[in-house]
């Protein structure tokens, strides 16, 4: 999955940290850099990395997230929705995000 785009701290939402830039930018080695602490935060939807990775479709990145973070897969929103519940409601309504779905799924 290659992403074209760079996104800067300016174009998220208030409270995204590295962890949701990272995730956006697809910079796996910084992504394997990053604390426990900043995996966890939230941004000002309550959305964390994961939530980002999730909603992308990009297995790769939520496999790495879990993988450092288990805790992640808990976590819900401002809307009480974890990553799996925003995978599963794109797949739902526009058939797609199935990987990503049946990978989170599991947990």
């Amino acid at each position: 999955m290659e992403n074209n785009f760079q996104f800067t701290n300016d174009s998220l939402v208030t409270g995204a940290t590295l962890s949701h830039l990272h995730v956006l930018n697809r910079k796996i080695n910084e992504i394997n850099k990053l604390s426990l602490d900043i995996l966890l935060s939230k941004d000002i939807d309550g959305e964390t990395a994961l939530h980002y990775a999730a909603t992308n479709d990009d297995l790769e990145i939520c496999k790495i997230l879990i993988e450092r973070c288990p805790d992640l897969v808990n976590i819900k929103d401002n809307d009480s929705m974890t990553a799996y519940d925003w995978a599963k409601s794109y797949n739902e309504e526009y058939n797609s995000h199935i990987d990503v779905c049946s990978y989170l799924k599991m947990f």
